[in-house]
């Protein structure tokens, strides 16, 4: 009886830890989902870089609020200003320069990189 009792004694620690675990975990954010990227510029923090990375008329004639433009072109010459494991999340048109853009700056260094992909699947207003 007694190894009875404390059997369940053990069981029952050990489902309340991965209870208390499960309900501790850190949710992972995916800023590929239009939503996530919206709450994230909704919380006005300064603790990520997002880039547009198409053309300057192209940018001028929409982009995501917060956005900073910097053409896939030019981010080898002039890379941004932030520091190598800061959040930066890129897009363009279509996907295909974002793609580009976030290998460059993998290459350069840059360790938390996301590609957005492209603007196409903004659902939220743009700055114009």
């Amino acid at each position: 009886m007694r190894k009875i009792v404390m059997i369940v004694i053990v069981l029952g620690l050990v489902t309340a830890a991965v209870l208390f675990a499960a309900g501790n975990k850190e949710q992972e954010t995916d800023y590929t989902d239009p939503a996530q990227l919206f709450g994230l510029i909704q919380k006005q923090s300064s603790d990520y870089l997002l880039l547009d990375v198409r053309t300057a008329p192209e940018y001028e004639s929409g982009h995501i609020t917060t956005a900073e433009n910097l053409s896939v072109t030019d981010i080898e010459a002039n890379p941004p200003k932030v520091a190598k494991d800061a959040l930066i999340i890129v897009y363009c048109r279509s996907g295909s320069r974002s793609h580009a853009a976030a290998v460059i700056l993998k290459d350069l260094g840059y360790t938390n990189v996301v590609d957005f992909g492209g603007i196409t699947r903004w659902n939220y207003n743009l700055v114009t």
